[in-house]
């Protein structure tokens, strides 16, 4: 069994050197389809960073990616030897360098991602030999705030007894979040009477990249005035995502028993706090601005109620008195 084994071996070795010295001869050509593989290639990419986090319609962020390969040729056939010419027949060439082309498998719409040089060229060894490239990403606006999977493809074609690979690197892209909402009320100033409700409908629509929760606090209230959000806390979609944006909270607002002359203006502040939802899954916030304005509808003089109820009676009893006296 062991002579047998042996036997094969050196057949084997006979028939390659046999190759070998038949190509000093006969032209062969560097077409990968009409060669023979004896040997195998191997090739790695490797990314510098495997998650990154860009923000929308901020700068590009630049990954470093190392590409490596090698092949699977003894260094007795490695050497260069007579003119070259074993060189030619393993490799179809004589100066050992290959050719890695590069590409983005699934770069998303709302994404610009390139590669700084598609096509790099790597020294050939039977050890790894190494060439540094880069990948450029930047994000829209209108990217969603969740993580998404870029996958980078890296390939080495067949040199005559050399056989072709590839090799696959992944990128976890996350946009940053945009606190962004508009806050819209159809009538922002009112007319009311003293110690009458009002209600303002606030429309709230979410213009940001990822589900959003909005938090409303009342920041500016006159003394004795009273208002209450009842619905102070919404969850609100994002637009990007496909869903409806818009959500509709009640500001309530009751101005006192004693809120002025004609035409007095008074202004209720809200501020309505746009942040992640869930919360924590990024700290950004925005802070937004509202306001409301109330205009009197008559007036009230608080404490003088009687003393004009009085001398209206007052009033009416001597007209009433007057008219009488008129008549006889």
């Amino acid at each position: 069994m062991v002579k047998k084994m042996i036997k094969f071996k050196m057949l084997k070795a006979s028939i390659v050197m046999g190759i070998l010295l038949l190509g000093s001869f006969i032209p062969i050509t560097s077409t990968a389809s009409a060669a023979v593989t004896l040997f195998q290639s191997y090739l790695q990419l490797e990314v510098n960073q495997s998650a990154v986090t860009v923000q929308p319609d901020g700068p590009a962020v630049s990954v470093p990616i190392t590409i490596k390969y090698k092949v699977g040729v003894p260094n007795s056939l490695m050497t260069f030897g007579l003119f070259g010419v074993r060189r030619w027949i393993i490799f179809g060439q004589i100066f050992l360098m290959q050719k890695v082309h590069l590409s983005v498998i699934n770069k998303p719409d709302w994404a610009n991602v390139a590669i700084t040089n598609p096509d790099v060229y790597v020294d050939i060894d039977n050890e790894f030999t190494t060439a540094m490239n880069s990948i450029v990403i930047s994000v829209y606006k209108n990217a969603p705030a969740h993580k998404f999977t870029l996958r980078i493809s890296a390939e080495a074609s067949q040199m005559n007894m050399v056989s072709g690979c590839t090799a696959e690197a992944q990128i976890t892209i996350t946009p940053g979040y945009i606190p962004l909402i508009n806050v819209y009320t159809d009538k922002p100033t009112r007319e009311v009477a003293p110690q009458t409700s009002v209600n303002f409908p606030i429309e709230i629509s979410n213009e940001g990249n990822k589900e959003t929760i909005v938090t409303g606090n009342i920041v500016t209230l006159p003394k004795d005035w009273v208002a209450y959000l009842p619905q102070s806390q919404v969850i609100i979609p994002s637009s990007v995502e496909g869903q409806d944006n818009k959500k509709t909270v009640v500001l309530s607002v009751t101005p006192p028993y004693g809120f002025g002359w004609h035409n007095e203006l008074r202004t209720i502040g809200v501020d309505f706090v746009a942040q992640a939802s869930p919360p924590g899954s990024y700290e950004k916030t925005g802070v937004y601005h509202f306001q409301v304005m109330i205009r009197n509808r008559g007036f009230s003089l608080p404490g003088f109620e009687p003393a004009l109820l009085l001398i209206a009676f007052l009033v009416v009893s001597i007209l009433m008195k007057k008219h009488k006296n008129q008549q006889k």
